[in-house]
């Protein structure tokens, strides 16, 4: 069996309120978990114009200072999942805490304390709530498949029988044969570790 790598397409915003050393263990976990990454630490763009682009936030900070806010409010106006790190002191903060507490809020926001030992995990276990949520299962994606003519009559006899579009029976077979592939489920268990 040869070694498959697909690349993740997962964007994440990663805004931080200092540059030190967590800051810079969680762009490398990113970059090695081959999440593409937007960052005010290396900002092309705009962070707002970043964000747009970007799956979910991600926030390193002590407290939920001015800017920090702003892209909190922003991710959740757009209904994306803001992991916000901190450190112990942290999730003692008024504004961190009420924020966290909000039943509003609460499916939309995780707070977690972080050190460098623990980072790693934490974003882990994030990456891979994020990425089989289902709003990853909404058919966005355009694809192109070429068949010959005797397949083409296949898929128009069976759509015709199935009482549905060949476009919605050709999902259900792929989303069928998803569900019982189990090396596929593996490889789901394995993905954005690094």
């Amino acid at each position: 069996m040869s070694l498959l790598i697909l690349k993740n397409n997962m964007v994440v915003y990663f805004y931080s309120q200092a540059k030190n050393e967590v800051s810079r263990a969680i762009l490398q976990y990113l970059r090695k978990a081959q999440v593409e990454t937007f960052s005010n630490l290396n900002a092309n763009k705009p962070g707002d114009a970043s964000l747009a682009q970007a799956d979910a936030l991600v926030i390193y900070g002590k407290n939920l200072a001015e800017e920090s806010s702003y892209f909190v409010a922003l991710a959740i106006s757009e209904n994306k999942p803001v992991l916000f790190l901190t450190d112990q002191q942290g999730i003692k903060n008024k504004a961190l805490k009420s924020l966290g507490d909000n039943k509003n809020f609460k499916n939309k926001v995780e707070i977690k304390a972080c050190a460098i030992k623990n980072i790693n995990q934490i974003l882990l276990n994030f990456l891979q709530k994020l990425d089989q949520d289902s709003g990853r299962d909404i058919i966005n994606v355009k694809y192109t498949l070429r068949v010959s003519p005797k397949m083409s009559d296949y898929l128009a006899w069976r759509a015709q029988t199935e009482g549905m579009p060949k476009a919605d029976w050709l999902r259900s077979l792929i989303d069928q044969q998803l569900q019982k592939d189990k090396d596929y489920h593996i490889f789901l268990q394995k993905k954005y570790k690094a």
